[in-house]
């Protein structure tokens, strides 16, 4: 992905120089763990869909993000492995251990 910043100063003859609002803080994403909230995640099963909840952002200055994606990782004894068996509505384990989904997001000011 490529970003690009520009600063626009001057619109149909309207100045738009001097004070501008700096947001260098991240946005907030808020996983949608439904009836397991603050209660242990159900157990996965090798080779059966296991559900990734769903996500929303929130920028304390810009309000609504970019919609939230997430990465999938197996992490076995040899550190984090990147799982690529993903489906619409979850991800499908390949074998035992601990998988870890990774949320992201960023505001339009690119945090």
């Amino acid at each position: 992905m490529t970003n690009a910043n520009l600063m626009v100063l001057n619109v149909d003859g309207q100045d738009l120089s001097g004070e501008f609002t700096k947001d260098l803080t991240a946005p907030n994403i808020s996983v949608n763990s439904g009836e397991y909230l603050g209660r242990e995640l159900p157990k996965g099963v090798v080779n059966v869909e296991y559900p990734i909840f769903g996500a929303t952002t929130y920028d304390l200055v810009c309000g609504k993000c970019v919609e939230p994606s997430f990465v999938v990782y197996y992490n076995g004894a040899n550190g984090k492995e990147r799982c690529f068996d993903i489906t619409e509505k979850g991800f499908i384990p390949s074998k035992v251990g601990q998988y870890i989904v990774e949320y992201s997001s960023f505001d339009y000011f690119g945090n």
